[in-house]
This record gives structure tokens, C-alpha cells and sequence, in this order.
């Protein structure tokens, strides 16, 4: 699954503005958009060799590397739907 997919799927509050096409392509406007939604960007959501290697996988400009970062969309998931709980008070 690519990081763009996870995204689009796990940002679907229906309380959260429709994320304009493309938006998680673009870590800046992704993190923007997960900062305006949960109040925290991916930089607080990952730790910080995490979000290295995030930032290389997109400055590589290739597809979801699953062999060497598999913990990614599972690492992701967990802290944003950590947050949405935390967010909605459950």
C-alpha cells in the first residue's frame, strides 16, 4: 500500500474537510493537513528516525519501498488513530 493510500484512507472524518486530490503526494500539505484535522503534523506523529526515512522514500520519488519500511503504515496508523481517539474523547 503506498503512504498516499493510507492516508486517503484513514483521513475520513466526516467532520474533516475533503483533502484536495493528490494532497498526501506532498508531505508538507499532508502534515499540514494532519496538523489542521488531529493538531499534531507527521513529525510529532513519527519518531524521528521514522520521518527520516520517510522524507528519503519521497525525495527517492519511488514507490512504497515494503521491504525496508513495512513499519511504516502500521507505525502511522496506530499514532494517527491513537490521536483520532484522543481527539473524539474515547
Amino acid at each position: 500500500m503506498s503512504f498516499e493510500c493510507l492516508c486517503e484512507q484513514v483521513y475520513t472524518h466526516p467532520r474533516w474537510p475533503k483533502a484536495r486530490r493528490n494532497a498526501f503526494q506532498n508531505l508538507d500539505a499532508g502534515s499540514n493537513l494532519w496538523n489542521q484535522e488531529l493538531g499534531i503534523p507527521y513529525d510529532q506523529l513519527l519518531t524521528t528516525s521514522e520521518m527520516a526515512d520517510l522524507i528519503r522514500y519521497f525525495q527517492q520519488a519511488t514507490s512504497w519501498p515494503n521491504s525496508r519500511a513495512s513499519w511504516m503504515p502500521i507505525t502511522f496508523r496506530k499514532a494517527v488513530t491513537a490521536r483520532i481517539s484522543l481527539v473524539n474523547g474515547s
